[in-house]
């Protein structure tokens, strides 16, 4: 949500994103399309709505019964 907020408007700085493995191995593996990180930065997708898609292998392994 945060990145098209901030892509949405004139001075939009900054996005916290822990795409570090070691610091948030969930994040590498929720994403089915998982935005990638160039350079401290990263793209808002052209798909619609929020473009994040949840990887049911995940939401699987992971849901309470």
């Amino acid at each position: 949500i945060a990145r098209h907020l901030l892509a949405g408007v004139p001075h939009g700085t900054y996005a916290e994103c822990f795409a570090d493995p070691e610091r948030d191995p969930v994040w590498q593996t929720m994403w089915a399309n998982r935005p990638k990180v160039e350079d401290g930065m990263f793209a808002v997708g052209t798909e619609p709505g929020f473009g994040l898609v949840l990887d049911e292998g995940m939401i699987r392994k992971y849901r309470a019964s």
